[in-house]
């Protein structure tokens, strides 16, 4: 795992496999959807095509080598809890 900047008590680092329920967890839960394209509707649950396409480019970004600069980054805690 490298991490990209650090403060006192969150970091920016690369995603890691582990992080992945947890994702999925966030792309059907939290306020945010309620302000993300009000207009397509709030989404409460993933299809099982679109859970595995989630995996599949989340994997895909866990094995790749990474740019310079990063498009993608986790926020997470002193204790490696996912933020965002």
């Amino acid at each position: 795992m490298a991490i990209i900047t650090s403060g006192n008590n969150l970091y920016l680092r690369d995603c890691l496999e582990s992080d992945m329920d947890r994702i999925i967890f966030r792309q059907t839960h939290g306020e945010w959807r309620l302000l993300d394209a009000p207009f397509e509707g709030v989404r409460n649950d993933l299809t099982a095509d679109q859970q595995a396409n989630i995996r599949m480019n989340y994997q895909k970004l866990c094995v790749e080598e990474l740019p310079s600069p990063r498009k993608i980054a986790i926020i997470a805690g002193k204790d490696n809890c996912l933020l965002g």
